[in-house]
C-alpha cells in the first residue's frame, strides 16, 4: 500500500520539519521534496525500490513523485524535512526526468537543521540553505534516467483520488477522466501503488479517518461519511482491517497526543 501525503502537496512555500527516534514510516508519495539527515544510528530506506541505508551525518534526499519508505533495524535519530518544489524551481527544473542513486550524501555540517527549524529564519536564508542541500546532492550522487510520464501518471492518479476520496470513486471512472484505457491503468497501479484500487482508496480514506479521530470530537459515523465510506459497517470492518481495532479503540489508545 502506498499513502498519498495530500497535505504536503500543493501549497507555495511549504518547509515541515520533524525529530524522530526510530523512524518507520511506511511507502507514500507526494509532490513535495523530502529530506532525511540522521544524528545517530541507521536509518533504513526505499526509494523506487532501491534498498539502501543511511548513517550518522548522512542525508536522504527524495524528489517529488518518488515511492519512497523509512524503517528502523535497532535505533536511529533523525529529522525530517518536507518542502514545496518552489523553494527550489531551478533544481525542480534540472532534475526532471532524472533521479539520485542512492539518494544519500554525507553532509560535513548539520548547522542547516538549525537555520530551518528556527521560525525567524526569512525565506531568503531558507532557499539558500535548501539550494546548497540539493547542490551537494547533484555534486556527489550519481543519477540515471527516470521515467518522468510514469511519475507523473502516478501523481495524476493520487491527485484523482485525493479530490474524490469522498465520494463514490470507480477505476473505470478515473480512466475515462485520466484519458486511460481501463484495463492498462489497473496494470499501472498495482504495479506502482502496491494494491489494488478499492484497497488503495479505503486504505487513503482510513489515513484521513485517523486524522479525524485523534484531533476532533466528531461521531464516528460522521467521520465515516466525511472520509467517503457508505455504510459505517464497511468503516469498521475496513479500520480494524488497517489496525486491528475499532475506531472507538483507536480513538481511545491516541487521546491526548
Amino acid at each position: 500500500m502506498i499513502d498519498f501525503e495530500a497535505n504536503r502537496s500543493d501549497k507555495r512555500q511549504y518547509l515541515y520539519h520533524s525529530t524522530n527516534t526510530d523512524f518507520v514510516f511506511r511507502k507514500h508519495m507526494h509532490r513535495s521534496f523530502e529530506l532525511n539527515y540522521v544524528f545517530a544510528g541507521e536509518l533504513l530506506c526505499e526509494v523506487d525500490g532501491h534498498k539502501f541505508s543511511a548513517t550518522v551525518g548522512e542525508a536522504v534526499l527524495t524528489l517529488p513523485g518518488q515511492i519512497h519508505s523509512f524503517s528502523t533495524r535497532t535505533f536511529n535519530e533523525s529529522i525530517l524535512f518536507i518542502f514545496s518544489n518552489d523553494w527550489v524551481e531551478d533544481f525542480c527544473r534540472d532534475m526532471r526526468g532524472t533521479r539520485f542513486l542512492p539518494p544519500v550524501c554525507r553532509l560535513d555540517s548539520d548547522a542547516f537543521v538549525r537555520v530551518l527549524c528556527d521560525p525567524a529564519t526569512n525565506k531568503y536564508r531558507i532557499r539558500a540553505v535548501l539550494y546548497d542541500l540539493c547542490g551537494r546532492f547533484f555534486d556527489t550522487c550519481a543519477r540515471e534516467k527516470a521515467n518522468e510520464s510514469d511519475y507523473a501518471l502516478t501523481n495524476a492518479i493520487a491527485a484523482y483520488i485525493e479530490e474524490h476520496y469522498q465520494e463514490r470513486i470507480t477505476l473505470t471512472g478515473m480512466a475515462e477522466a485520466l484519458g486511460y484505457n481501463r484495463c492498462y491503468l489497473s496494470g499501472f497501479f498495482n504495479r506502482h501503488f502496491g494494491a489494488g484500487f478499492s484497497a488503495y482508496v479505503n486504505g487513503y480514506r482510513i489515513q484521513y479517518a485517523k486524522g479525524y479521530l485523534t484531533s476532533t470530537d466528531k461521531k464516528i459515523t460522521e467521520i465515516a461519511c466525511l472520509c467517503g465510506f457508505e455504510t459505517i459497517r464497511n468503516f469498521n470492518r475496513i479500520f480494524r482491517q488497517e489496525f486491528s481495532m475499532t475506531p472507538n479503540e483507536y480513538r481511545r489508545l491516541h487521546a491526548g497526543n
